[in-house]
């Protein structure tokens, strides 16, 4: 009975270590990702995409949630162009942002919707929109967004707002990758890509919501630190005059050389490269307030290239070796541009981790 009982404790005891064994190599094989960045960078875009490469795709049912959030989206727009003009052309004195006097009974209908219960985007709506759209002095005003803040993507909203009409408007993948939706508190993502596994963290990137980002640092193989490029001469959300990019780099500061982050490596993706592509030909660089950028205020390739020196100055380690930082150009909006960049991603990520594990030297 002894025996039967002792063979029978061994037996446990092996299948036990077998399953922590196989837990063991699962934990290994599962690659956690930190996805950072600050408001408007462009991240959740970049989660979506994972998503819909190499997840779940988007279901009808799905698509059929963010119809209201692109409704909301459009409509965010055209207030923030109406209120804009009034202001730039009136207190700051910029006539060429004036709405026609014509007009003036459309941008009160659109000034009392209220864009987060709009029942239905119908034509009434639409044509209140395109009329206002349409004012040379709306567009005026939207080149003088460094002045305020508004959706990066307001421009493709408006030039696309005829689709959203009706309760039958289903958005397609691509609207859903320009929409926007202040992420709040922690989304994860789980997908297999060439036989890896990665874990995806998305906490948002508003002010309000960093403190939750040192709560997910176990097990992390490496931050993906995502930049707007484009955000050289905007200004944040939250206050309406902080510009994006040095919040950026403020940003990284805090929490990248967190402590908690001390020995992960860093992969940049400097996002909207097709935003900044447009912008730096007409806007010079020097409306960021930067005061150690000598070369072409409009030169594209060398802001980057200073884009990425500053990020490689702030990262603690990087200069000692001990910590490495990769940075890349992307466009989250378009899904060839993550496909390939996430290529180089699993490489980078998949060397840290034999690294680590003394495999590779």
């Amino acid at each position: 009975m002894g025996n039967a009982n002792g063979k029978g404790g061994k037996d446990a005891s092996a299948q036990i270590e077998k399953k922590m064994q196989e837990a063991a190599v699962d934990a290994a094989n599962n690659h956690s990702l930190l996805l950072l960045g600050a408001g408007e960078s462009g991240k959740s875009t970049l989660l979506r995409q994972m998503r819909h490469i190499w997840g779940k795709q988007f279901l009808v049912r799905e698509r059929q949630n963010y119809q209201k959030i692109m409704w909301e989206n459009v409509t965010e727009s055209i207030q923030i162009l109406c209120q804009q003009s009034i202001q730039l052309s009136q207190n700051n004195n910029i006539k060429d942002c004036e709405i026609d006097e014509k007009n003036r009974e459309h941008v009160e209908f659109a000034l009392k919707l209220n864009k987060m219960d709009l029942p239905i985007f119908d034509e009434k709506i639409y044509e209140c929109f395109e009329t206002i759209w349409n004012d040379k002095g709306v567009k005026n005003t939207l080149l003088h967004r460094d002045k305020y803040y508004i959706l990066d993507s307001a421009e493709y909203f408006l030039n696309n707002m005829k689709k959203y009409i009706g309760d039958d408007y289903v958005p397609t993948f691509d609207e859903i990758c320009h929409s926007r939706v202040r992420t709040t508190g922690i989304k994860k993502e789980v997908f297999l890509f060439n036989k890896v596994l990665f874990t995806v963290f998305d906490i948002g990137g508003q002010r309000s919501e960093r403190r939750k980002w040192l709560t997910v640092c176990d097990n992390v193989k490496a931050v993906i630190y995502v930049c707007s490029l484009a955000g050289y001469n905007q200004v944040i959300f939250e206050d309406n005059k902080s510009n994006r990019l040095i919040e950026a780099w403020s940003v990284y500061d805090k929490y990248v050389n967190h402590v908690s982050f001390k020995k992960i490596n860093v992969i940049l993706f400097l996002n909207k490269c097709d935003l900044f592509d447009v912008m730096i030909k007409t806007i010079p660089f020097t409306q960021c307030p930067v005061e150690d950028y000598k070369d072409g205020a409009n030169d594209k390739d060398a802001v980057i290239k200073y884009i990425i020196k500053q990020f490689q100055k702030r990262t603690v380690g990087f200069d000692t070796g001990s910590r490495s930082i990769y940075p890349h150009i992307t466009c989250a909006t378009n899904t060839e541009n993550v496909k390939a960049v996430f290529s180089a991603v699993r490489h980078i990520v998949i060397k840290s981790h034999l690294q680590e594990s003394a495999i590779l030297k």
